[in-house]
């Protein structure tokens, strides 16, 4: 029977698994808020990674919102590559339709037809998961024990062929929604993948329905205003070719095999490739206490150094860069006729350099190095980031906010409030990097040092532990892989972890020798996609250059 099964099942590409969007609704501040979403996020999100998925996580769209969403999903380029796609919606609904968070509804037979094999011919022929969570009715279903099997009709290759669509529960039933935890529909899909997930959806789902029916001794139910003890059991149909088995990219302890050997060892991964001293940068203005480092596209490094005031400038082999003038001085961007105190994070973006200070952000010129704008600010400024086109996000350090600005400073008055998540009075922002749909944090006195959000500021999930990374400033992304590097100031080490979070390599001890890392401060990737890093002055070799492992 394995092999069998084995024969026809979907060949499923682990490099290229494919995109996982999930749109969940919360109605947040209405009266039918949603009560128990965010958990429902966290379950889908867990879902989709373990699934190997590129997570693209959305809360409270609008009907017009999804379709567009969708529209722009179904043209993404690589799809071409992918292996399949999973899109899940957990909204409230209706019948055959599901709601934007505007209360207007959509049909479910839109978004099959969105990726169909006629409108997303990349598609074609690939499996398509559709997960939908949202009531079909009114009426509550009764716990029953099914009489028999279902027979399911030959599928065969047509325009729509190659969908897996889950609904919740059945037509014209109600679906259940616990306050805390969210859809019970979701909690239990979870828990039934990540144990069952070397079987095919077709023979998971009557396990997952088996699941539904026992679990209501344990769990308070809300049924909109009705403590009735009701049953529900999910529905799905199928127009594959093949059966849609999904194996697991994050084993856990109790399946049958391991698709991953374990991390290598401590300190056998990254390799020097140069570190310099600060030899030649003497005087008043020499660099000693630098923050935050960003490399240019060609190279060229630039640092911030609140003991001098400046940014410095170096080579891409870590060498300072003069000045064509003589006497010859070092090239660097004051900002000491400004009267700030602080430099800190700098962004790169058309041809832009931006820089926060501690109560400021300044715009330099990366053509001629000229400073060309400034704007005070009231609150204290750390780590900031650009989203690819012309917002900024920059870092309120104490009041866990964030700014939104323009390309010309000028900030929007309304601020990504992340204090429901975050305690002002004990957290500190410190640096920030926008991926396309998501902002990774970096936060000091935190159980976990880095988290995401999406942009209307709802917390995501909990990525870095504070456990793996004990204190940092500053850290970067490899925008492709979403794989992570800081620098750890309470272990002088230089570490690395995947796109789930996990401590995968690290390198680095207490010394000024090379190689060797005192306090660590900021960090980037370069164009080769090495790692530059800067410690302060009391080590010799203050600005080194790491190449990264393979797999990273």
């Amino acid at each position: 029977m394995n092999e069998e099964i084995e024969r026809c099942v979907y060949r499923l590409d682990e490099e290229h698994r494919g995109i996982g969007l999930i749109i969940v609704n919360t109605f947040k501040g209405k009266e039918n808020e949603r009560k128990g979403a965010e958990s429902e996020m966290e379950n889908l999100r867990t879902m989709f990674i373990n699934m190997g998925l590129e997570v693209v996580p959305h809360f409270d769209r609008t009907k017009k919102e999804i379709i567009q969403l969708l529209q722009e999903t179904a043209k993404t380029e690589h799809l071409k590559t992918d292996s399949m796609i999973a899109i899940a919606i957990s909204s409230h609904g209706s019948e055959e339709m599901i709601w934007g968070n505007d209360d207007k509804p959509l049909e479910t037979s839109e978004i099959r037809e969105i990726f169909n094999g006629l409108n997303c011919k990349a598609l074609a022929m690939k499996p398509k998961l559709i997960v939908l969570n949202f009531c079909r009715g009114q009426k509550k279903e009764e716990i029953f024990l099914p009489d028999g099997p279902q027979l399911i009709p030959e599928q065969v290759p047509t325009t729509w062929s190659d969908f897996f669509t889950i609904y919740s529960c059945q037509y014209n039933m109600q679906c259940l929604r616990g306050t805390l935890g969210g859809s019970v529909f979701i909690q239990k899909l979870l828990e039934v993948y990540n144990e069952y997930w070397y079987y095919p959806f077709e023979l998971i789902m009557p396990i997952l329905n088996s699941k539904l029916i026992d679990i209501f001794d344990s769990l308070a139910i809300t049924t909109r205003g009705s403590q009735a003890i009701v049953g529900q059991s999910c529905t799905w149909e199928s127009s594959c070719t093949c059966m849609l088995k999904i194996p697991r990219i994050k084993a856990g302890r109790t399946l049958p095999l391991k698709l991953h050997p374990q991390p290598p060892a401590p300190d056998d991964s990254f390799k020097l490739v140069w570190a310099t001293c600060k030899k030649g940068i003497q005087g008043p203005n020499q660099m000693s206490t630098p923050g935050g480092v960003i490399t240019t596209p060609d190279g060229v490094i630039y640092i911030t150094d609140s003991a001098s005031k400046c940014i410095w400038v170096y080579s891409s082999d870590g060498e300072p860069m003069y000045q064509e003038v003589k006497p010859k001085t070092y090239q660097q961007l004051s900002i000491g006729n400004l009267g700030l105190t602080y430099c800190w994070g700098m962004c790169i973006q058309k041809n832009f350099l931006f820089v926060s200070c501690t109560l400021a952000l300044i715009k330099f010129s990366l053509i001629g190095g000229g400073l060309l704008n400034h704007k005070f600010h009231d609150a204290p400024i750390s780590g900031m980031d650009h989203d690819g086109e012309s917002t900024i996000y920059a870092c309120e350090r104490l009041s866990c906010k964030i700014l939104l600005l323009d390309l010309d400073l000028n900030i929007q008055p309304e601020k990504l409030d992340l204090t429901h998540s975050l305690n002002p009075t004990t957290n500190r922002l410190m640096d920030i990097k926008v991926l396309n749909y998501e902002l990774y944090i970096l936060v000091i006195e935190n159980d976990h040092t880095i988290q995401t959000f999406d942009k209307k500021g709802n917390h995501l999930r909990n990525l870095v532990s504070r456990e793996d990374l004990k204190e940092s400033l500053f850290f970067t992304i490899n925008r492709r892989k979403k794989t992570i590097f800081a620098g750890d100031i309470n272990t002088n080490e230089l570490k690395a972890f995947n796109a789930n979070g996990t401590l995968m390599y690290r390198t680095g001890c207490h010394g000024d020798g090379r190689g060797n890392l005192i306090e660590p401060s900021g960090i980037d990737l370069n164009a080769d996609g090495e790692v530059i890093i800067v410690s302060p002055n009391k080590t010799k070799y203050m600005l080194q250059c790491f190449q990264v492992p393979q797999s990273m």
